[in-house]
């Protein structure tokens, strides 16, 4: 069964429809039409205000997008740098034990050779010379004293040497550990500027 539904009387709404068309037709009072074009202006201003802060928005978007670029790169090259400083205290501090040791090896037979010149007494030399039974065994004789001297003369000169590398070796260590401190400190420096240019990039 199908429901009537209840529609206006045919003379209503030819009177509405009437109504309706006259109004439309009907000329805008120049009132209206000022306050319109007002408005039409002032949307159009607040259409180019917000144009003007979108772009300003992506201008810093990408400026910040090229700092954060560069912080990046500068801290990976900083890291690298770090990680060769380290390698190179490392060496630095392996040749300082090195020449400590050899330093500790060298004194150790210095002093055996000094301890045993003096037991032999200033005319321990004279006397082994002395008492050669030959001539070969004099010219024996005299070789082992000379090489002797020479092997003194050369444990001197050794030790000197390491001790002269193991105080550039110490010297070296405090320039590394100088730099080393120097890029920390910097590195830290930028990677709390990166920090703050990602929650600028953020609230942007």
């Amino acid at each position: 069964m199908i429901r009537s539904r209840s529609v206006l009387p045919p003379r209503l709404r030819r009177y509405l429809g009437a109504a309706l068309a006259l109004s439309l037709l009907a000329p805008v009072g120049a009132g209206a039409q000022t306050g319109l074009q007002e408005q039409l202006e002032q949307a159009r201003k607040k259409v180019k205000a917000i144009q003007k802060e979108l772009d300003v928005a992506q201008a810093r978007q990408q400026a910040l997008r090229v700092d954060i670029e560069s912080l990046t790169r500068q801290i990976a090259q900083a890291y690298a740098q770090k990680l060769l400083i380290e390698d190179q205290i490392k060496q630095t501090k392996d040749g300082v034990k090195e020449s400590t040791e050899e330093i500790g090896v060298l004194q150790k037979r210095l002093n055996e050779r000094a301890r045993d010149a003096y037991i032999r007494g200033p005319g321990g030399v004279l006397e082994a010379v002395l008492e050669a039974r030959s001539l070969a065994d004099l010219t024996d004789r005299v070789t082992f004293v000379d090489i002797l001297s020479q092997s003194d003369a050369n444990l001197a000169t050794g030790l000197d040497t390491e001790r002269d590398q193991l105080k550039t070796f110490k010297g070296t260590l405090v320039d590394l550990r100088k730099a080393q401190n120097r890029l920390l400190k910097g590195l830290r420096g930028r990677q709390e500027e990166l920090q703050g240019k990602q929650q600028q990039q953020q609230a942007v």
